[in-house]
Formats: structure tokens, sequence, C-alpha cells
């Protein structure tokens, strides 16, 4: 199965990111997952005014990370904080590349601030956006409080005592991400053999 690691934040040294490493390495642990990080600094992109179309000849790299997104079989999407809401790179993102690349994808929600309550409200409104471009958010989510405080730049953890809630968020995110790969699966074997 793969998965979709992307990190929703463009500011210089994002926590996103941290979080985003970390969840990488310990998914790339189990033998039956291609974890991938998605890094939305890497793209680039300047604000996107219409929806991507593979036909009007889209800049290179916008059709790489195209390409990952449609591939991919699940997501986990990270995101700051922001005045009660979520990034707004990780938002035009998903405007921009629309339905066909999430939908009957599971995605996982992961949201981080230096406050106390771990980005709860970004999340919230997260999985109803995820909802919206019809794909399945795991009710699990990953709060992330005093991020700050929890991973190391390369996205070791420092904080022992919070590997719980991210063995708990990855457990249910794996359930959710495999019963609806399977389920995919199954469709398109029917698909093609009512073709044949």
């Amino acid at each position: 199965m793969n998965v979709l690691v992307i990190s929703g934040s463009i500011r210089e040294n994002a926590s996103t990111l941290k979080v985003a490493r970390h969840l990488t390495a310990t998914l790339s642990s189990n033998e039956a997952i291609q974890a991938e990080l998605i890094d939305l600094t890497v793209y680039e992109y300047p604000i996107w005014k219409e929806v991507f179309h593979l036909d009007e000849n889209p800049p290179e790299e916008c059709r790489i990370l195209h390409d990952k997104l449609f591939a991919c079989d699940a997501m986990i999407f990270i995101t700051p904080e922001y005045n009660g809401s979520y990034s707004l790179a990780l938002k035009n993102m998903i405007d921009y590349y629309g339905l066909k690349v999430f939908e009957k994808k599971a995605i996982g929600i992961s949201a981080v601030s230096v406050g106390a309550l771990g980005g709860i409200r970004a999340a919230l409104q997260l999985q109803q956006l995820v909802l919206a471009i019809y794909a399945s958010p795991v009710p699990q989510m990953l709060l992330i409080p005093q991020v700050q405080t929890r991973f190391a730049e390369a996205g070791e953890l420092l904080d022992a005592s919070f590997a719980n809630n991210i063995d708990r968020f990855l457990q249910d995110f794996i359930w959710y991400a495999e019963a609806l790969f399977g389920k995919r699966k199954s469709e398109q074997s029917a698909s093609s053999i009512k073709l044949n």
C-alpha cells in the first residue's frame, strides 16, 4: 500500500515537516507500506487559479505531484493551526488537484500547535474538507500540542510519553486505509471482469 504523508505548511522550519518525517519513518517500518513524504515547499507553486488538467500541459512539477497523489492509496495531511483554521498552502493544493486524486481514499488528519489544544479547530475543519472531496477522514486524529517540545528537526520523537498517541493514530489510519484500499481493489477487479 502506497501512502503519502503531506506536510501542509510552507513556512521555513515548519513543525509539520518534523512530524511528517517521523510519521513517514514509522510507516516505512511496516513492510506492507511504502510511505513517501511530500513537502509542499519543494514544489513552490504559485497560487492556483484553476483546477489542474493534464491536457492543458501543466508545469512538470505540478504533473509530478498530481501523479503521486493519483497513484497513492491513502494520505495523511499535517497542518498547523493558523487563526483557528488549517494551512492555506494545503487548501490551495487540494483545490488545485480536485476530486479525482482524493476520492474513496482514507485520509488521516494531524494538526500541530505551540499551544495546549494541538490545533483541534484546524483538524476538525480539515475533516470536513476531506468529506467534501469525497475521501474518508479517519476518525482518530493526531493532535500535537506544544509541538516544539515533542519532535527534533529530523523527526525524532523527543517526548516518549507521546508515542502512544502516535501509535493509536497510525493503527486507526492503517485499518481504514487498508479497508478502503481493499474495497477499491475489489471494485476494479469486478469492473475488469465485466469489461472482458
